[in-house]
């Protein structure tokens, strides 16, 4: 029997309403749900939807797909939650709880910082200067390294095409994801996954979308 039905999501929701597109807050939570009970195409019909909670459940990321553009506030603590990527198309979350989710790392805490533009509120501390520093200021460092690193060591191909680009782009992240070092240890990983983010640049290598 499926877990999550439109009958379950009414039942579960306020306001009281018959219709899912008018769904504000709902509360999913300790239902023992695993990543394969989260209907995406049910889901996405919650177009109004501010507040959800799926504390206490089983969940190791969020689906691929899900859309839910009004969602301000979601609650995933005490989950298995493994992949916090996953959160990147829950662009405006302002406010996330991922307490009690053993197999997440600081690591992890800079890159939904980093992904969520408008998340403020992190397991109910502000973090709105701790933010500022890691969408804007780390970012303007790393991104400086990133270029340091091509101007160093490389140059766009000769003769250019598609073929011999993929080649070079390819060599140019392995040594970005190689050598930028950034912050302690303990965000190396954080450091690695946002040098990789030049897996894909322009020739004129404007770097705009680092």
């Amino acid at each position: 029997m499926e877990k999550i039905t439109e009958k379950i999501l009414l039942e579960k929701s306020s306001p009281k309403t018959n219709k899912l597109e008018q769904i504000k807050t709902l509360n999913l939570s300790r239902m023992g749900l695993k990543n394969e009970d989260l209907p995406v195409a049910l889901l996405s019909k919650l177009c109004s939807l501010e507040q959800l909670d799926l504390s206490g459940n089983m969940l190791q990321e969020i689906p691929k797909g899900l859309c839910l553009p009004c969602l301000k506030l979601l609650n995933l603590s005490n989950n298995d939650m493994e992949d916090v990527v996953s959160m990147e198309a829950l662009r405006n979350i302002e406010e996330l709880r991922l307490e009690d989710n053993l197999y997440l790392t600081v690591n992890d805490e800079h890159k939904v910082i980093f992904l969520l533009p408008k998340l403020r509120m992190f397991n109910g501390k502000d973090i709105s200067s701790t933010a500022h520093h890691i969408r804007h200021g780390s970012t303007e460092i790393l991104r400086k390294r990133v270029i340091g690193v091509w101007e160093r060591s490389f140059s766009l191909p000769d003769p250019f095409t598609a073929q011999s680009l993929a080649a070079v782009e390819k060599r140019f992240v392995n040594a970005a994801c190689t050598q930028i070092k950034y912050g302690p240890n303990s965000l190396s990983d954080y450091t690695k996954w946002r040098s990789d983010n030049v897996s894909s640049f322009s020739p004129d290598m404007s770097w705009a979308d680092f």
